[in-house]
Order: structure tokens, then C-alpha cells, then sequence
């Protein structure tokens, strides 16, 4: 059985230090907006969150915008990140059930790794997938799953993805994959959507059915 995660919002809180690096870019950058008049979506990829948010900005604002957040979050910003409750104590629970996990983020890889190592989490998972994980880059999770899939040689019906999103539970559909959803985390999954497992709190996920994970019958 294997477990593959997505980051912010699912395994860590990096609200924080990301809301504070936007706001330093825009400071630094486009010092004319108020930035009281927008408001930020946590999970899509740093410019993605710049584009929804500021709206009308230019391609080569977001190029100086990106480049500023970056300075800000990678010079100390990504340490405000902390670990949702649980998560420690499930992770060493599914490592004793053979579970392996994974993570898929659209996280840089060199953030993601600070911050999985500062919190203790890196060594419950055997690979971190992020879009420069490789050159060319991952356009999308979808293909950062795929990739894990084949690489590893785990078959659909092995394999469960848990995210906040709902461009996590599409990644997942288009893998062929089962998705649980992060109901704490920052996402927007239809309320109405069934194909899914949901879980209100990280250790739930010890509770899910077994069938649900795999026509193997492998339980968590």
C-alpha cells in the first residue's frame, strides 16, 4: 500500500511564512497596492497565487514579484511553518502498518525539503516529488503523480492521494488513483463531490476503510 501526500495545507500550516513573503514582495515591488483590498488562495504555485490574487499585474510584475517572494521566503520566511496536529504520531503508525508514503507538492523542492527536515518529517518518506524535481519541470501534479506511479512500479489500485484541493482530487482522478480529502487544510472541495474519502483531522486517516485503499485488502 502506498500513501502519497500533498504539503502545505495536508501535512504542514506554511500559511504563515507565505502571506508574509507575498506581502514583502509586494512591498517590494508594486508598493502603490493596498494590499488590505486582496486576498491570497494558499496552494497553487507562488506565481499562480500572485496572478489570482493581484489580478491585473503584468507578466513581468509577476516575474519581479515571484523573484522578490522568493528572496523572502527562502532567506527565512519558510521557517513559520509548522505541522499539523497528529501527523507525527499517524506517520509513525502507517510506517509500522508497512505503509509507504510519499510526498507530491507544488512546493520547490529545496523549500519542501527545509521544511519536511526541520520538522521531522522527512524520514517517514521514501520520495518528494516538486515541479523542479526534474528539467524539464512537472507542469502539473497530475504528471508529478504519474511519474511516481511509474517510477516506483505501483498500480492504481495501490495507491491513495490525500490533499486539500481540488486540484489534488482532479490530479489524482486523472492517475486513476483514490484521493482523500483534507478537510483542515486551505482547499475547496466541493461539498457535493463523492468520489473521495474526506477526513476532518490527520490521524482519521488511520480509520479509513480498507477497501478504499486497495482491491489488495491492505489496511491501514
Amino acid at each position: 500500500m502506498h500513501l502519497i501526500f500533498d504539503l502545505d495545507g495536508t501535512l504542514v500550516d506554511s500559511r504563515p511564512g507565505i502571506l508574509k513573503s507575498l506581502k514583502t514582495a509586494v512591498q517590494r515591488t508594486l508598493p502603490e497596492i493596498n494590499l488590505e483590498l486582496f486576498n491570497f488562495k494558499i496552494g497553487p504555485p507562488v506565481r499562480e497565487m500572485l496572478r489570482i490574487g493581484l489580478k491585473t499585474v503584468s507578466e513581468a510584475e509577476l516575474d519581479s514579484l515571484e523573484a522578490a517572494f522568493r528572496v523572502a521566503y527562502d532567506g527565512g520566511d519558510w521557517k513559520l511553518t509548522v505541522v499539523y496536529p497528529d501527523v507525527v504520531e499517524t506517520l509513525v503508525e502507517l510506517t509500522l502498518r508497512g505503509i509507504s508514503c510519499y510526498v507530491v507538492t507544488n512546493k520547490p523542492a529545496q523549500a519542501s525539503t527545509r521544511i519536511l527536515t526541520r520538522l521531522g518529517l522527512a524520514p517517514y518518506f521514501d520520495e518528494v516529488l516538486s515541479p523542479d524535481s526534474r528539467q524539464p519541470k512537472f507542469s502539473n501534479k497530475a504528471e508529478m503523480l504519474g511519474k511516481l506511479l511509474e517510477d516506483r512500479a505501483i498500480t492504481v489500485n495501490q495507491a491513495s492521494y490525500a490533499g486539500d484541493s481540488v486540484d489534488d482530487f482532479y490530479a489524482a482522478e486523472q492517475c486513476g488513483i483514490g484521493f482523500i480529502g483534507i478537510e483542515y487544510g486551505y482547499g475547496n472541495i466541493p461539498k457535493q463531490e463523492t468520489r473521495l474519502w474526506r477526513v476532518r483531522s490527520f490521524n482519521e486517516l488511520l480509520s479509513v476503510p480498507n477497501n478504499y485503499y486497495s482491491q489488495d485488502g491492505v489496511s491501514l
